[in-house]
């Protein structure tokens, strides 16, 4: 059938053209001849062998699997030739019903090139799109589309050469004789091989996702289909509940960067981002206008348009393959990423938290929207290059398109909007180290997201120092202030925010504001949270920190913070319930009370806490308190102490009290109080002094607390 419609259009051609010479005077024997050589490929019509024209599709062929359909064709010799695929629930056998048919996308000349493993490799290596057979050759082409709607459908291929578009259709050459029978259920990964990274075994995948993705819907972008690489290192898992870890590359390295690394008994998903054009996709999407095959010719920013997240979509069904056909832990996935992957990292766990159970980041942006970088080179400035890769493929700041999510795409990429605008969103623990001097994706930004954390009370734990993007000599911190490992989405855990011994991290230039610092990062938990349907308590401690050359960097002795308990699993009070809390320091109990419950997140503010650990309780029932309590009894600390040391206690009677320093002899050195005192908590603090302010020697003394009910005597050690 489709050699007879080739010969009897070069028939019909032949035909006015021995006409036109004919009625020119001229001999006719060009058209007769030209009908010789036409009847001889009639005469091949019957069989397979048969070279189509320049600008032809041939031999397509489509089979379902798994939610997709491939369809693969031998490609026209034009190597500057697109394909606009079609699909439509009757045979389509002419040009005309094209207008009426679903209009799926196009593709390139080398869409069956694995661009991923070409791009590692360093030479040509092409898609396996079913697993178990060959890889596709460099002359096929290949269109994956998304099955939308249960049925029997028939598909059809076109050229487009310089934006022509050859719309003649050929059933059995560009159009299906035959429906491909499809069901909608979840797209899944095509295996490609099994590779050994250092002598360990790591499996390839490919992902394809379709810009198709709803019958009412339009593309995603005018490239049909995406295909991407991912990397799995099951770490010899094979059975059990595994921590699932799931690596962004940074910018200049790929998906095998790392994929064996391991900390733990972790299985480690490295995912791809890069275009077909080779360029990154910032691990999130492009604008639907945007050009993915040839990002060079995307000279002007888009203005219109919707911008689509096709890359997180993209996570999603890895997060959601993997639960399904690995031995991972749902609770336990976790994200981690640096530079470029870091953004990734970050926004994907701000937009989809649920899915996620704590990130680790460095050299991360917290908002895409920010261009006034108090050092003007940052490459995110107005003009400068990752600003203006940006805006192409996403629009400028000034335009903020929307996103398919519904929300302005550059509020949605902006941290400190989306995480004040919905707190009550089920946010990750996240863990990001940056630096002063990243002239790179700059500095000021920083200071405004971690003034942000403050009203948004996600926590986390946030770390600076006067790094540039890839590290240097001004390297401070450590990386082990941090075990990713120790969340999981089903505990609950203590956001922290307005912490007094935060430092202060200045105005948005490298000279201002500490050289050094964290925002909560002294602040840390004992265990797990007790999370129950009546009560949520935690033992929250000061901690010192580790640096980079090895030694500590100690903690304060006492922080007041705010207090949000995030995640909670089973302490869901509600509407008009009073919550009742408390704060014990050993057994005493030194700051407590009530509110009502109105909703939305639960923050106590200005909770002290001190190196020592103090439990924190919140309760519906007051009940629950009931015994924390233990009167007249004196905390001293810290001890040993080598400036201040602090006296707490608890008066249940008022009357006279006093607090005296002896010393191991017990002669009486320093009177601190001697007065009536009323009921409640009181304080007072000896800095190892005489009453003339004098220091007193290194050595062990005796602070004694008399009241009318009880007394008590603290044997405490002072350092000079």
């Amino acid at each position: 059938m489709a050699y007879f419609w080739l010969s009897a259009s070069f028939i019909m051609g032949s035909f006015l053209f021995s006409r036109y010479a004919l009625q020119s005077g001229k001999q006719s024997g060009i058209g007769i001849s030209w009908l010789l050589t036409v009847s001889l490929i009639i005469f091949e019509s019957g069989t397979n062998a048969f070279a189509t024209p320049l600008n032809y599709v041939n031999n397509l062929s489509g089979f379902y699997n798994s939610g997709q359909v491939f369809l693969t064709w031998q490609k026209a010799e034009d190597t500057t030739a697109f394909y606009k695929v079609y699909r439509s629930l009757s045979p389509i056998s002419n040009g005309n019903q094209l207008a009426n048919c679903e209009y799926l996308g196009l593709t390139n000349s080398h869409s069956s090139r694995d661009h991923d493993l070409s791009r590692h490799d360093g030479f040509d290596q092409f898609l396996v799109i079913e697993a178990g057979k060959p890889p596709l050759s460099s002359n096929t082409g290949l269109f994956v589309a998304t099955t939308l709607l249960n049925g029997a459908y028939y598909y059809a291929v076109t050229t487009l050469v310089e934006g022509i578009e050859e719309l003649t259709i050929i059933q059995g050459a560009n159009s299906l004789q035959n429906p491909v029978i499809e069901t909608v259920t979840t797209p899944q990964p095509v295996f490609q091989q099994t590779r050994l990274v250092s002598s360990k075994p790591v499996d390839i995948y490919a992902i394809f996702i379709s810009s198709k993705y709803a019958m009412d819907q339009p593309l995603m972008n005018s490239a049909g289909f995406i295909a991407n690489d991912f990397a799995v290192y099951r770490n010899g898992a094979t059975s059990g509940q595994h921590p699932l870890r799931i690596r962004f590359h940074g910018g200049g390295a790929d998906f095998f960067n790392n994929i064996i690394v391991t900390q733990t008994d972790e299985i480690n998903l490295n995912p791809e981002n890069f275009l077909p054009s080779g360029d990154n996709s910032s691990w999130w999407g492009a604008n639907e206008n945007f050009n993915i095959f040839n990002t060079d010719s995307n000279e002007v920013p888009p203005t219109t348009g919707v911008n689509y997240d096709y890359y997180q979509q993209q996570i999603t069904r890895l997060i959601d393959w993997a639960i399904a056909n690995l031995p991972v832990d749902s609770n336990r996935i976790y994200l981690e990423g640096s530079s470029l992957g870091s953004i990734g990292a970050y926004f994907y766990a701000i937009t989809y938290p649920e899915r996620i159970a704590a990130v680790r980041i460095s050299g991360s942006v917290f908002d895409l929207s920010f261009q006034d970088d108090k050092y003007p080179g940052s490459s995110l400035n107005a003009g400068k290059v990752n600003r203006t890769n940006g805006d192409t493929q996403f629009g400028p700041v000034e335009a903020d398109l929307l996103s398919n999510s519904g929300l302005f795409f550059y509020d949605q990429m902006n941290g400190n909007w989306m995480t004040n605008t919905y707190k009550e969103k089920d946010y990750p623990f996240i863990y990001s180290m940056n630096g002063k001097n990243d002239t790179i994706v700059g500095w000021t930004e920083k200071t405004i997201y971690y003034q942000s954390l403050n009203t948004s009370h996600i926590g986390g734990y946030y770390f600076w120092d006067g790094r540039k993007h890839g590290g240097g000599p001004d390297v401070v911190w450590s990386d082990d202030n941090y075990n990713i490992f120790k969340y999981s989405k089903n505990l609950s855990f203590p956001a922290f925010a307005n912490c007094s011994t935060n430092e202060y991290a200045g105005n948005g230039t490298a000279a201002d504001g500490e050289a050094f610092g964290t925002v909560n990062g002294f602040l840390d938990w004992e265990g797990n949270v007790e999370d129950t349907e009546t009560y949520w308590s935690a033992s929250i401690f000061m901690r010192d920190l580790k640096k980079a050359d090895g030694s500590l960097y100690a903690a304060p002795d006492y922080c007041a913070v705010d207090i949000t308990p995030r995640r909670r699993q089973q302490f869901k009070p509600a509407d008009g319930d009073t919550l009742w809390w408390n704060v014990l320091l050993g057994n005493m109990i030194i700051q407590s009370g009530m509110q009502v419950y109105d909703g939305g997140l639960i923050t106590i503010p200005q909770i002290p806490v001190y190196k020592e650990g103090i439990q924190f309780k919140i309760t519906t029932d007051a009940g629950n308190l009931s015994g924390d309590t233990q009167e007249d009894f004196l905390l001293s600390y810290p001890n040993p102490f080598t400036q201040t040391a602090t006296f707490r206690w608890q008066v249940a009677k008022s009357g006279p009290c006093s607090l005296k320093v002896y010393d191991v002899q017990g002669r009486l050195l320093r009177v601190l109080l001697d007065e009536a005192l009323i009921e409640g908590i009181h304080q007072a603090t000896w800095n190892g002094d005489n009453a003339n302010r004098q220091p007193y020697n290194s050595g062990i003394y005796l602070v004694r607390l008399e009241t009318p009910e009880k007394s008590a005597t603290s044997k405490m050690v002072f350092i000079r």
